[in-house]
């Protein structure tokens, strides 16, 4: 049977492929290939035809919008890399609770009201930020918008600048570095992962990008850690042994941290980096006057 032609195909042709190249980020496009998106994807596309060939995954739960659109017809403002996503509801006081969601690289935090997508709040720190260590969405996890004690925490440790073994004996238990576990206590009905991984705004702070950036207070730490690491000195292989080390030590067995922690991580120590000769003047006059 004849496949009847688009007949604007050919002069959105060239806009397409750039398109796709953008929104599926060479990972699920094959721009020598003029037939189909290849990889690993949950739909295809067809270029010629600028028609999907195959339905949303998740087409049964926006029954008012149409199964072969792409971001409900908003790519400018919506990127679905597989077809999946986060999704938060929004609560009365503000906040919002996260009640669904699949690790991929989508970063968007989709809001949900009445079971369809309404818009995005914003961008997750990281791809695996509101994710447990086996990368499995944390249910009822709140963001709170209004909540800044991640960037206050940050802009702490930049002003007290503190030594690295400091840091380390302050940053387990209850040390003024361990923020995670800030104000466990009034955690109320929250389970230990919800609080661990309650969301914050972290716009503003130095290496998280532009927009709406949501990190959990475990993405906190973990940045801090790794700004301090870099700062002491360290490159990032040796940071990234200490860190699978003292993982060892308190959990008490062989493993790395969760990729979680090394991404979070890895942003600290990059702004850090840049930081790290004023760092060194620092400690150097501050050790001048401890003697």
């Amino acid at each position: 049977m004849e496949v009847p032609q688009n007949p604007y195909a050919n002069i959105t042709k060239s806009f397409v492929h750039l398109a796709a190249q953008i929104c599926f980020m060479k990972n699920c496009w094959n721009p020598s290939s003029m037939t189909a998106i290849t990889g690993p994807c949950t739909r295809h596309y067809h270029p010629t035809l600028s028609i999907w060939l195959s339905v949303d995954p998740l087409a049964d739960k926006y029954p008012g919008v149409s199964p072969y659109t792409y971001c409900g017809n908003n790519p400018v403002m919506l990127k679905d890399p597989d077809g999946r996503e986060i999704e938060v509801e929004a609560n009365k006081d503000g906040t919002y609770t996260i009640v669904g969601g699949h690790c991929n690289n989508d970063k968007n935090i989709y809001i949900i009201t009445n079971g369809e997508r309404t818009g995005v709040l914003g961008q997750m720190l990281t791809k695996y930020s509101f994710f447990d260590e086996d990368n499995n969405v944390v249910l009822g996890t709140i963001i709170n918008p209004k909540d800044n004690s991640g960037k206050s925490f940050l802009m702490d440790i930049k002003n007290d600048r503190p030594m690295l073994i400091t840091y380390i004996i302050n940053a387990t238990g209850g040390g003024k570095y361990n923020f995670k576990n800030k104000g466990i206590d009034g955690r109320g009905k929250q389970s230990l992962s919800q609080y661990h991984l309650r969301g914050m705004p972290l716009n503003g702070v130095a290496g998280v990008g532009k927009g709406n950036v949501y990190g959990t207070a475990r993405d906190v730490g973990n940045y801090a850690a790794g700004f301090v690491a870099s700062a002491a000195g360290l490159d990032w292989d040796e940071a990234r042994l200490g860190f699978d080390l003292y993982e060892c030590l308190t959990r008490r067995e062989f493993r790395q941290e969760c990729m979680a922690s090394q991404s979070a991580q890895r942003i600290g120590y990059s702004v850090g980096a840049s930081e790290r000769w004023q760092w060194k003047l620092y400690n150097k006059i501050q050790s001048w006057f401890d003697f």
